[in-house]
């Protein structure tokens, strides 16, 4: 069974990991009573990449073939999926994985950062 959490940027640039919280009366959100920015909010994936280290939506992941992906949550798929770095913004970019394809993807790659901090790994600018 997959562990539900997720991550978030705090208004100090520090993520946090753990369980997310709406405040109605403030609209805000919260991970672990911290307040964080609602656009960098990001689910787990229940995956790990080759060295062990959790994969979250909105992370960038460099493969051994030397190309960069995108890891997205789709809601037509109802599924994680990938999306080649170059493709970023392009509809028709994105890989819908099954679990098998998901494994030997995340064998041979590597977190090497996120959207939110390394925007310039990916084909657009985070505004």
């Amino acid at each position: 069974m997959r562990t539900i959490k997720f991550r978030g940027q705090r208004f100090d640039k520090e993520f946090v990991y753990g369980y997310v919280q709406y405040f109605k009366d403030t609209d805000e959100y919260a991970i672990d009573d911290y307040a964080v920015n609602e656009d960098s909010i990001s689910q787990f994936t229940g995956q790990h990449d080759k060295n062990g280290t959790e994969i979250y939506e909105g992370d960038i992941l460099a493969h051994d073939y030397g190309g960069y992906s995108l890891i997205v949550y789709r809601e037509e798929c109802m599924a994680f999926c990938r999306i080649d770095a170059k493709d970023v913004g392009n509809i028709n970019g994105y890989y819908n994985l099954s679990e098998g394809a998901w494994c030997s993807c995340l064998q041979r790659a590597r977190v090497i950062g996120n959207q939110y901090e390394n925007p310039e790994l990916l084909n657009y600018k985070n505004d």
